[in-house]
Parts: structure tokens; C-alpha cells; sequence
């Protein structure tokens, strides 16, 4: 999404229709995914526009707004890695990831993210790539993410406790997981980074 002004912020967490722009739209649930209603206009859509907090956001000089996020890339003692079906736009298995808040560092981020969604607590998180990503849309209303990729090992006896963002936890390769349907960040760090992420150790 591109703005030509930015919209007014009082610092506080607005959340915006994407269609008609009223501030207030509400996250509720259809059908076990996330939705967001709005108030003023009644449009019923997968996504918002979040804006204000606590999220690393910005804009650009050509007015496309971005957010910082994280995925961390779960391996197994067989080399598999754990996705996840997310339940939340974008739709499709991904990894644990979320996004980075103000003046969060990623990997505090990463950790943070691994531990809540899947309930894993670990220093041991190696970066294995970086990429800006054009075209990766998210529920928080930005199509374009500066994404920081951690690979981990998965500590013997970890037990998971899946959080709502995601269900169905499966084990892959990163081959397996190219053939399944995912968010198009996914398919990009799978075509573009899989060498870096089954390379980290």
C-alpha cells in the first residue's frame, strides 16, 4: 500500500478499513480466520491498515509502506522444518514469523516470535539471510517487508504449544514445503534462500 500523506497518529494503534480509509475497523473471526469489520462503511475484508505503533513501520520516499518482520525456520534431527497453516492473512503454511516492534532488534524479535507461536524459548537462532520483499502483503495493511530469516535447531525434548496464528504444525523439507500452498513472502524466501537456510548451522 502506498500513501501519498501519511495518515495523522496520536502514537496510539489506529486500524483503518481498507476499504473506505474510517479509522476503527474490528478483528473478529469467520470461519476460524481473521477478519476485520468496519464500523462506518460495513466492509467486511482480510486485512487493515494498521498505523501508529507498536509495529517498526515507515514510509518511503515514493510512499510505500513498510514493516520489519522475522521468520525463524525450525529444523528437526531429520533436517525438516516446521510450518505452520496460518490462520491469519496471508494464508498458507509458513514458518513462525511475525513482525518486529519499535525499537526491537530482530533477533529479540525472532525470539520473541518463536517462543509465543510455538511456545519454543532459545538463544541458539544463526541468521541465515536478509531480503526487502516487494508485493509481500500482510493483515497489518503493508505490502512491502524488510525480512531478517533465522534458522534454529529444535532443542531436544522441546514440547510445542501452538498459539492461534496457526495450526496443523507439519514438518518439511524445504522441497516438501515449496509444493504446498503458502503467503508469497514464503515462495519467495523458498525460491531465493533455501540454500542459506538448510546451510546454517
Amino acid at each position: 500500500m502506498k500513501f501519498t500523506t501519511a495518515p495523522a497518529t496520536d502514537g496510539k494503534r489506529h486500524i483503518f478499513c481498507t476499504t473506505c480509509m474510517a479509522d476503527g475497523a474490528k478483528k473478529t473471526s469467520r470461519d476460524g480466520k481473521t477478519v476485520f469489520v468496519c464500523a462506518s462503511c460495513g466492509a467486511e475484508n482480510k486485512r487493515a491498515l494498521y498505523f501508529g505503533g507498536p509495529v517498526k513501520e515507515w514510509i518511503a520516499e515514493d510512499g510505500e509502506f513498510w514493516h520489519a518482520s522475522v521468520g525463524v525456520f525450525v529444523r528437526n534431527s531429520d533436517g525438516k522444518y516446521l510450518f505452520l497453516d496460518r490462520t491469519e492473512f496471508p494464508f498458507g503454511i509458513a514458518p513462525p514469523a511475525g513482525h518486529v516492534d519499535e525499537n526491537e532488534e530482530s533477533l529479540v524479535a525472532a525470539r520473541r516470535e518463536l517462543e509465543e507461536e510455538v511456545g519454543i524459548s532459545t538463544d541458539d537462532l544463526k541468521l541465515a539471510a536478509t531480503a526487502d520483499v516487494l508485493g509481500d502483503s500482510c493483515s497489518g495493511g503493508s505490502d512491502a517487508h524488510q525480512w531478517s530469516i533465522y534458522v534454529c535447531d529444535l532443542p531436544e525434548g522441546q514440547k510445542l504449544t501452538i498459539n492461534s496464528e496457526g495450526k496443523r504444525p507439519v514438518w518439511l523439507s524445504l522441497e516438501e514445503a515449496a509444493q504446498r500452498e503458502k503467503p508469497f513472502v514464503i515462495e519467495y524466501i523458498l525460491k531465493n534462500h533455501s540454500k542459506q537456510i538448510n546451510d546454517a548451522k
